[in-house]
């Protein structure tokens, strides 16, 4: 039996607020399933902040977005768009 390829795409990131002290690149392209989870892309991106558990627990409460809104952990990608990942921020 031959197994089938799993189809992947290139998810590009913007990062914003403290991500962009844990790195030079204000971007992040990161590798996924076509068919993937907002959980499961921020278990990949934990990966570019490995050696930071700074960055690591910021990843950890922050929001993934379209330039539209807010997407759960549970929903699926969004197709050839590009996200932000947003920290908490607080003010009034």
């Amino acid at each position: 039996m031959s197994e089938v390829a799993t189809p992947v795409r290139e998810v590009r990131i913007k990062l914003f607020g403290g991500f962009r002290q844990h790195r030079e690149d204000p971007e992040l392209a990161v590798e996924v399933a076509a068919s993937t989870t907002v959980a499961a892309l921020r278990s990949k991106v934990a990966q570019f902040f490995e050696e930071d558990a700074a960055a690591q627990d910021l990843l950890k409460v922050s929001a993934f977005a379209t330039d539209r809104r807010v997407l759960d952990d549970d929903e699926n990608l969004p197709m050839d768009t590009e996200l932000s990942l947003l920290p908490p921020v607080c003010g009034g």
